[in-house]
């Protein structure tokens, strides 16, 4: 159970966004590890399969701050 959910990503519907769990907890200890080692990510996010539906990671980095997190994206798309 999570006492704080939130849907990252715009527009809400769909698959891109995806709901979080205490998105409020993430940018607070991102910020405080970015802070702390500025040479090091505040966190490390990897996406799978996003097929070229950037939302949910351009709302975490909006949610998060700009330049806080590192994102890891890997989307094969149709590789037929």
């Amino acid at each position: 159970s999570c006492p704080f959910e939130k849907r990252i990503g715009e527009p809400m519907n769909g698959d891109g966004p995806k709901w979080v769990c205490d998105p409020h907890r993430i940018t607070k200890l991102a910020k405080a590890r970015k802070t702390q080692d500025p040479t090091h990510p505040g966190c490390v996010v990897y996406s799978i399969g996003s097929n070229g539906d950037f939302s949910f990671e351009l709302g975490l980095q909006n949610e998060v701050g700009k330049g806080v997190c590192e994102f890891h994206i890997f989307d094969p798309g149709n590789s037929e």
